[in-house]
């Protein structure tokens, strides 16, 4: 993967007022959808889903499950719960969910500069050996 520390933060950058609706059945709630300043990778999603749940078991009110779609975040909730709720703990969550992320980005990327450092240094013991031989 290469040098991590490039990796932008996924964050929210507003409220989706088109995309936003009234769940079908019900008074109160809705289909809240947030931009995402990017696509999240697959990881970044698995760890959010991971975290998000994490932080819902010790709630005695749990938080309604998030879903990714595209460069889209979604909850079903009441609009009254968005501003005071919601927003404060997925920005708590997703902060997290970024370190962790990063943290793992760059472990995968270290392994991956030790995997090659390794073949580099085969080869070139290889290299050096054959390099060595004479043969009439």
């Amino acid at each position: 993967m290469g040098n991590q520390d490039f990796l932008p933060d996924i964050r929210i950058i507003s409220m989706n007022k088109d995309k936003t609706r009234r769940v079908d059945g019900s008074d109160m709630n809705y289909h809240v959808y947030f931009e995402l300043s990017d696509v999240p990778a697959p990881e970044w999603i698995s760890i959010l889903k991971t975290r998000w749940n994490a932080l819902n078991s010790g709630q005695s009110q749990p938080l309604s499950d998030v879903t990714i779609d595209n460069k889209f975040l979604a909850v079903a909730c009441p609009l009254q719960d968005v501003a005071s709720v919601y927003v404060p703990a997925l920005q708590k969550a997703m902060s997290v969910v970024n370190a962790e992320y990063q943290r793992c980005a760059r472990n995968e990327a270290a392994d991956l500069k030790q995997r090659i450092d390794s073949w580099a240094a085969e080869r070139k013991a290889v290299s050096d050996t054959a390099d060595s031989l004479r043969f009439d």
